[in-house]
């Protein structure tokens, strides 16, 4: 079955940011934890794939998302919470999503500093700052990074487009996330219910 039939309906959480420009449908979406369950597929496998056996997180089992939850969660890209949940309604933030993405590909990496607020002794430190050294991430022109702020669906698809090695240019277009979202819609990798096109 092709990932694009199983996987694309609506996923947001529509919420106002003061990051991107107000008047933009598609660019005030807030992202949930499951759409780095359907992201992921996407970016990574976006013709077939076949399910590993391995149990659902318990709060899944029946969720409509499940399918494309237990596969990452069978590609060890997400562990979830210690309690056996995933909480897939969650909204998730920079940080988190810096965790997942830099999380499943490098282990044993040292904390370090890396934006004005970023430190150490944060959990994350040592993820977003992979992030940023891989150029998965950037910060704002503050030198900040916002951690804790949730990341909206550009942010998320251009980490996860760049973490896959698929090629865009935040500096061409009148907008920044043109070429990423360019380059989504020609890999079919965006719900198609999501964009006013």
């Amino acid at each position: 079955a092709s990932v694009q039939a199983i996987f694309w309906p609506a996923i947001w959480k529509f919420e106002p940011t003061n990051i991107l420009p107000q008047d933009s449908f598609c660019y005030n979406q807030v992202v949930k934890r499951r759409f780095i369950a359907i992201l992921s597929v996407g970016t990574i496998f976006v013709f077939s794939f076949a399910l590993l056996a391995r149990a659902s997180f318990s709060d899944v089992v029946g969720h409509k998302y499940q399918r494309a939850i237990d596969f990452i969660q069978s590609k060890n890209i997400v562990s979830g919470y210690s309690d056996g949940t995933y909480r897939p309604d969650t909204l998730i933030n920079r940080a988190e999503l810096l965790t997942i993405i830099i999380g499943q590909q490098y282990k044993n990496l040292p904390s370090t500093d890396c934006f004005t607020d970023v430190f150490s002794n944060a959990w994350y430190s040592k993820f977003v700052c992979k992030g940023k050294e891989l150029g998965f991430a950037g910060g704002y022109a503050d030198g900040e990074y916002r951690p804790g702020d949730n990341v909206n669906f550009v942010e998320a698809l251009i980490m996860l487009q760049r973490a896959n090695h698929i090629p865009i240019n935040t500096a061409i277009g009148q907008n920044w996330y043109e070429d990423s979202i360019r380059s989504a819609k020609e890999m079919n990798i965006i719900p198609p219910d999501v964009f006013d096109y």
